[in-house]
């Protein structure tokens, strides 16, 4: 436990810095004066955010859309530990998951345009979803 003293009577906030991601830290208060100290607040818990990965750039058709799986890939974020993609036409969303860096989505429609997009994603939550990219599937 490490304790920190804050001066002043008018002090109402702290800032913790330096903290690690992905840890708990508990945190309680008291106050203290020349006329005595206070009891402990009740303990709160906080656990910090890790860094949530980058915005997906590169992404591109892998190929030509004769049929309708449409081949996609982008380029590998620092520190994502899978994808997220989605084909959104008038239609609807259709959505999938990824490890690697491409993906080949099936289901879609022919004759139909798609606006793609891709997230990386890790422990600590989602990045922003990429620029959009077009694709037409064949008539």
């Amino acid at each position: 436990m490490v304790q920190t003293s804050v001066s002043g009577a008018t002090q109402r906030t702290f800032t913790d810095t330096g903290l690690g991601s992905n840890t708990t830290y508990y945190y309680r208060v008291a106050m203290v004066s020349p006329l005595g100290n206070s009891a402990w607040s009740n303990t709160v818990t906080i656990t910090s955010v890790g860094q949530l990965p980058g915005q997906v750039t590169g992404l591109a058709l892998n190929g030509t859309v004769t049929t309708t799986p449409a081949p996609i890939r982008w380029t590998a974020v620092a520190g994502a530990t899978g994808y997220d993609y989605q084909f959104t036409s008038g239609a609807g969303v259709l959505a999938g998951t990824a490890t690697g860096t491409t993906a080949t989505r099936t289901g879609l429609t022919r004759g139909t345009s798609y606006t793609v997009q891709v997230m990386a994603r890790n422990a600590s939550g989602t990045g922003a979803w990429s620029a959009p990219i077009t694709v037409t599937t064949a008539p």
